[in-house]
């Protein structure tokens, strides 16, 4: 598939890009009985994976999704509640595209983006917006939670549809929330739709990060009384358990962690997101406050048993 080379084609209105596009998205309709629902997803791979939204297809007993107008019996590889994701797999088709794969993190308030779906089963319809906010948290979707914001529509029939930023990238699987209001959608990041989808294409089910430590918020007095009072951001160690990779790592109780992985660690809910979504093995860089003074700490990522 020919990249999309230059943002002027996307504002410009240029045609060609949204062919390319379209070739990612799908349609899919998962029946139970005589009820349907109707969702989006992404083709993940050449071999057939498709990445969608959870809720589309649960307790269904047939799922069709619909490719360049075509249709094809699908089957569930995989399943994730807790972040509301699955994968799908279609055969007997050898016109796959891997999609292009952008990096949320790099997104920044205010850029745009561009929705595409089948709300209200309009097939391929785009929607255009901005990115509203990073990182959000506690809007009880799903148990373990990342969301971009955006004021790009996002209707019942575009969960599980890309989200794709303006060099023609996916940067997040979009997640219909129509009692917020208009205005208001969210889309996964796509670095955690990936992990997820490797997980349960390799594994059948989702691996996640643990590194066997308790924590609490960072308040201007306890900064103070651990001799650090000019940080405003950071977690703070209050449990490092026995036999854990954080014991390994020198990881202490009192220790401030302000960066993981080289991201800055605001909130509890960030830093938790942040480890939960590593992959296990992975050796990460944890800078740290101990008494005043700064520490880089490498920590290897273990799993956490569910």
């Amino acid at each position: 598939m020919r990249p999309i080379k230059k943002r002027s084609d996307f504002q410009k209105g240029n045609s060609s890009w949204y062919s390319q596009l379209r070739e990612w998205a799908e349609q899919i309709s998962a029946m139970e009985y005589e009820m349907e629902n109707l969702g989006s997803g992404i083709v993940f791979d050449r071999s057939g994976h498709i990445l969608t939204n959870y809720h589309v297809i649960e307790d269904v007993g047939r799922i069709l999704v619909k490719l360049n107008g075509r249709e094809y019996n699908a089957k569930i590889v995989g399943t994730d509640p807790t972040t509301d994701l699955a994968v799908l797999k279609i055969f007997s088709f050898n016109g796959f595209h891997e999609p292009s794969f952008g990096k949320s993190e790099n997104l920044n308030v205010g850029e745009w983006v561009m929705a595409i779906g089948n709300p209200y089963g309009l097939e391929g319809t785009v929607t255009v917006g901005i990115i509203s906010g990073k990182g959000r948290t506690d809007l009880g979707i799903a148990t373990y939670e990342n969301f971009l914001q955006t004021d790009a529509s996002i209707n019942p029939g575009n969960s599980g549809g890309p989200l794709i930023n303006l060099d023609g990238q996916i940067i997040g699987i979009n997640t219909a929330v129509a009692e917020l209001g208009a205005g208001v959608g969210f889309a996964i990041p796509i670095e955690m739709a990936i992990k997820i989808g490797n997980d349960l294409i390799n594994n059948g089910k989702v691996e996640r990060g643990w590194i066997g430590i308790g924590i609490q918020p960072l308040t201007q007095d306890l900064a103070a009384s651990f001799n650090a009072p000019y940080l405003t951001e950071g977690v703070i160690v209050n449990i490092v358990n026995n036999n854990t990779p954080a014991v390994d790592a020198g990881i202490k109780q009192g220790d401030i962690i302000v960066q993981y992985d080289g991201q800055q660690v605001s909130t509890t809910k960030t830093f938790q997101q942040l480890v939960i979504n590593t992959r296990v093995g992975k050796v990460v860089p944890l800078m740290v406050v101990r008494n005043g003074q700064e520490k880089l700490i490498e920590v290897k990522i273990g799993r956490l048993k569910q």
